[in-house]
């Protein structure tokens, strides 16, 4: 296996492979160097299953003078003499995906002239079995985050998990002679977007978001979460607390919903003193900003069926509204000068798009929006109705979810801009 430190990781191969891998870091110049490494792998008397490549193939052309009969040769030589003589060996090779500012900072030509490069070597590694290559390059959620990237070809540790796992076990991102013109004409549009059109987002530099939830903020990882895409689209800084399966209803002490984790978050997150919480996480300073509270629960209360209200007791953290009132007067005293956002569940598919009810005393999901919306108006705070104005509904919720619920890159990415604007406007 070669290819980037960045990009590869043993201990994602044993992890989501089960392979016991070996790793050489250095970036491949010329088959010639691929051609040494492969000899020595293949003579050393180990069984090789698997042989995995980050290569680029634009380097390779380069380093053949872009001569096209060089170029076959060294191909050749360097890899599909190996390709050739061990079949059942697999051969997965991943491109490069460079990184937005790297494509725009391009002129047209020395793009095509790259996307032709790549056209080639796939139509060359298409013939062979057990080759598979694999293309990111085009992804939206990967190119429009700057913060995905360390540098122009380089991503953080959970891009290039994702990468992984899209890749190397899901199979998904696989290119052929057959596809790589749609991929790359997505490419082209999301370029050519950019530079007429860039994307402007707000500076909330000067804002600190924390977040507490169920799945639905807590899906993604990293800069690939709603708030890994609100700070690399506006600059806020972010912290996510949600944590999945997780609702504003408690119907015991033993589970992390709302109303117990908060002491948790109190006891590990803040400093009190005198009677004065500062949010203080990782021991780091964020007193120059302003800070907000976004709390997106509702989903999971309805789907167990837990009671909208206690009429009798509206305090009571068995029931939704009761977590939900409990919490926040508790926060809201914590933090005087902190902003508050309730966000109400949003759209889903499942229980016949929201309209059964999951328990005599639950009721149906609106009723859960609703509520929250009660909530936010009896404390005078903001809320967010995600159910009407997220604009996800029956038409589009494919678009959108992963499942039908939990929001996937294009969900995140239309929820992070629509915090982004509202926080704006506030």
């Amino acid at each position: 296996m070669t290819g980037d430190v960045y990009e590869i990781k043993k201990e994602n191969f044993l992890n989501y492979n089960g392979l016991h891998t070996s790793v050489s870091s250095r970036e491949i110049q010329s088959m010639e160097e691929l051609q040494c490494y492969l000899e020595k792998i293949f003579t050393s008397g180990n069984t090789v299953s698997h042989v995995f490549l980050l290569l680029d193939p634009d380097i390779i052309w380069n380093s053949c003078n872009r001569n096209d009969v060089q170029w076959g040769t060294a191909l050749q030589k360097g890899l599909f003499t190996f390709v050739s003589d061990h079949p059942d060996t697999a051969f997965e090779i991943l491109l490069p995906y460079p990184s937005l500012t790297y494509l725009l900072n391009m002129d047209e030509a020395a793009l095509e002239d790259i996307l032709a490069v790549y056209s080639n070597f796939i139509e060359d590694t298409y013939v062979y079995s057990n080759i598979c290559t694999f293309y990111t390059g085009f992804e939206k959620w990967l190119l429009v985050n700057p913060d995905n990237y360390i540098s122009d070809f380089v991503v953080n540790d959970a891009i290039a998990k994702k990468i992984h796992l899209t890749c190397f076990c899901d199979k998904i991102n696989q290119i052929t002679s057959i596809n790589a013109p749609i991929l790359f004409d997505i490419l082209r549009e999301q370029v050519i977007a950019e530079r007429t059109s860039p994307a402007v987002y707000p500076d909330l530099s000067n804002c600190c978001l924390v977040f507490f939830g169920d799945s639905i903020m807590a899906y993604g990882e990293g800069t690939i979460s709603t708030p890994g895409y609100i700070t690399g689209f506006s600059h806020a800084v972010t912290y996510n607390y949600a944590i999945g399966g997780t609702a504003a209803s408690a119907p015991s002490s033993d589970t992390d919903d709302f109303p117990n984790f908060l002491p948790r978050f109190f006891s590990e997150y803040c400093t009190e003193k005198n009677g004065v919480y500062h949010f203080s996480p990782d021991g780091g300073d964020i007193s120059d900003k302003k800070l907000y509270f976004l709390i997106n629960y509702g989903a999971n209360d309805y789907f167990n069926g837990a009671a909208v209200e206690n009429p009798e007791d509206p305090y009571d953290t068995t029931t939704y509204m009761g977590g939900l009132r409990s919490c926040l007067k508790e926060c809201m005293t914590a933090f005087p000068d902190a902003e508050f956002i309730i966000m109400t569940p949003g759209y889903t598919s499942y229980f016949s798009n929201g309209t059964e009810q999951n328990s005599d005393n639950g009721g149906i999901l609106t009723d859960y929006v609703e509520a929250a919306i009660l909530v936010a108006e009896e404390l005078d705070i903001y809320y967010m109705n995600n159910y009407h104005d997220l604009g996800v509904d029956s038409s589009n919720v494919s678009d959108y979810t992963a499942d039908g619920c939990h929001p996937n890159e294009n969900g995140r990415i239309l929820m992070a801009e629509h915090i982004i604007d509202f926080i704006d406007n506030l």
